[in-house]
């Protein structure tokens, strides 16, 4: 083992009683026979040196394995858990979906929420009836049916938020605003204005029924003729 054994010469106070050890002496090495051509006949070369390792005899090997069972070990550090990390929900989770049907007629803009479903074409001939009623006299064509989907896309690397939303539908009911000189926004139905509540358009917003509603009761007619002559 490499470990150079001392014996004490006296028991000294408070201390363990120590193994009186022999010393064996190490036998003789054997001469080594000149090597051919090396040095003269007559001369052999010295003995190797006895390690003090193959000395070592069988009861200091013992009393050094009492010694290491004996002593105290440390207590071992406990190892405090990580904290799992919540996992990440995927972009797509928080993504806003809606649709819109947005319609031009008789200078308005007419904006109303589609859900899951599609525009019917009894809704587009109401609102074709209703621009009419409001350009009459004058000559007015029909509707023309536009939609606005969000997201516009699937890339999850981009912002699809509620305010990159916002902004899209901002800068398309404008574009629609100006390209056709609407001169007001049609929210129909409460799911449409509050689409477009808060957004910077450059005209005036009016609060309709939806279209659904009116197929579905033709009585809300009336409340429709009002809000049109007060705006």
């Amino acid at each position: 083992m490499g470990v150079t054994p001392y014996v004490t010469r006296r028991e000294l106070p408070g201390a363990a009683a120590s193994a009186k050890l022999g010393v064996r002496r190490p036998a003789a090495a054997p001469a080594t026979p000149p090597a051919a051509g090396g040095a003269a006949q007559g001369t052999s070369a010295p003995p190797r040196r006895q390690s003090a390792r193959s000395g070592a005899p069988e009861e200091l090997r013992r009393m050094l394995a009492s010694r290491d069972e004996g002593a105290p070990k440390a207590p071992a550090t406990p190892v405090s858990p990580q904290p799992s990390r919540p996992a990440t929900a995927p972009a797509s989770a928080s993504t806003e979906r809606f649709r819109l049907a947005v319609l031009v007629c008789a200078g308005r803009l007419w904006i109303e929420e589609l859900g899951d479903g599609a525009i019917a074409r009894e809704q587009v001939d109401l609102v074709s009836a209703i621009g009419r009623a409001l350009m009459h006299p004058k000559e007015s064509a029909a509707a023309r049916v536009g939609q606005f989907d969000w997201p516009m896309h699937q890339n999850g690397q981009l912002d699809l938020g509620a305010d990159e939303a916002a902004a899209s539908l901002q800068g398309y009911l404008g574009r629609q605003l100006d390209d056709h000189q609407c001169v007001a926004a049609f929210c129909l139905g409460q799911g449409a204005h509050a689409r477009i509540k808060g957004l910077m358009l450059p005209c005036a917003t009016v609060v309709l029924p939806s279209t659904r509603e009116l197929l579905e009761n033709p009585l809300r007619k009336r409340e429709l003729w009002e809000l049109l002559t007060q705006s």
